[in-house]
């Protein structure tokens, strides 16, 4: 026993290292299993909210859910919303206008024309919609339902009309549309009356995102203007209406967007000649008030493809009439 003890006693200062590296392995397996289990854990935490961001997001991004969120069941349809300008088939309209966000406009005369686009509007659904309105058009949570443009059915002759104005939402596959200046035979009151305007005028629709995708399809196919159709336009000295002007391909270079009572906004457009270097430039005047707006042609040049003027075909400023193109 003796011995044991002075064996120990000899030997202490090695015993007492083995159990310091001993000590050492230790705290160096807890360390390693403590990194492992932090990191395990903040995976899992990740994935977790991963999982849950993926969720959300496909529930935001679905045109089921917008239905289910902002839709209070009620199913519109377009009979209902164009019968108040008592247009009751595409034979009823003389034009149809669509305007598009840069603020370029066509016009759609076309018996065929009108059926399509008529057509499209007739089969889609219009659920009545509770997303606030007034999150359209700018930017709410940080994202923005942008305004994508608006059609407008016009029955010049009865003079009634109706328009769909068309936004974004958080959902790619769904549109908000909204009603506006509605021009009836009947006097429409926007606060008394069944409540049809009021009612719809502010939240407006819940429609698929594919109505607006397949206007944009037929805005493709708008053609282009030829030189015989120039001339012809031309050839009676009658300045053309702005309907049988942007019945064809042009492109907006400028846009005057700031509008004072009593001053003349303006807009210039491009408008390539098929089979020509030549083009068309078209300014058109906006003359009114914040209630009244009228639209007219100012001046009709045709350009050389360097951009000098090749004639000048009308300028409001000095003529009445149109010169012909020869």
């Amino acid at each position: 026993m003796i011995c044991l003890v002075q064996i120990l006693i000899n030997n202490r200062d090695k015993i007492d290292e083995v159990f310091m590296q001993r000590k050492t392995l230790i705290k160096a397996a807890i360390l390693i299993i403590c990194t492992i289990t932090f990191f395990v854990s903040v995976s899992l935490i990740k994935n977790s909210h991963k999982k849950e961001h993926y969720y959300a997001e496909e529930k935001q991004l679905n045109y089921e859910q917008y239905l289910s969120d902002y839709a209070t069941g009620d199913v519109i349809t377009f009979q209902e919303c164009i019968g108040y300008t008592g247009t009751t088939s595409p034979e009823n309209l003389d034009y149809i206008m669509l305007a598009t966000a840069d603020n370029n406009f066509f016009y759609f005369m076309d018996d065929e024309q009108k059926q399509q686009i008529y057509k499209l509007f007739n089969e889609a659904a219009y659920y009545d919609n509770r997303l606030d309105s007034s999150r359209l058009g700018g930017k709410s949570g940080g994202t923005e339902y942008k305004f994508n443009g608006c059609v407008k059915f016009i029955n010049e002759s009865q003079e009634t009309s109706i328009s769909f104005l068309f936004y974004d939402t958080l959902a790619k596959d769904t549109k908000v549309c909204i009603p506006r200046e509605v021009i009836s035979t009947e006097p429409l009151n926007y606060v008394e009356g069944d409540g049809w305007l009021e009612k719809y005028i502010y939240y407006g629709f819940l429609v698929k995102a594919e109505l607006w995708t397949e206007l944009q399809k037929i805005l493709n196919e708008v053609p282009v203007i030829t030189m015989e159709e120039i001339i012809e336009l031309t050839k009676d000295g009658r300045v053309p209406q702005i309907e049988e002007i942007y019945r064809y391909q042009h492109e907006v270079l400028y846009s005057s967007t700031v509008f004072d009572e009593g001053e003349d906004a303006y807009d210039i457009y491009r408008m390539n000649i098929q089979n020509s270097d030549k083009y068309l430039i078209i300014k058109s005047m906006c003359t009114g008030t914040e209630k009244e707006t009228w639209f007219n042609i100012g001046v009709v040049a045709i350009m050389n493809a360097n951009g000098t003027e090749d004639k000048e075909l009308y300028n409001v400023g000095d003529a009445t009439t149109l010169r012909p193109y020869e």
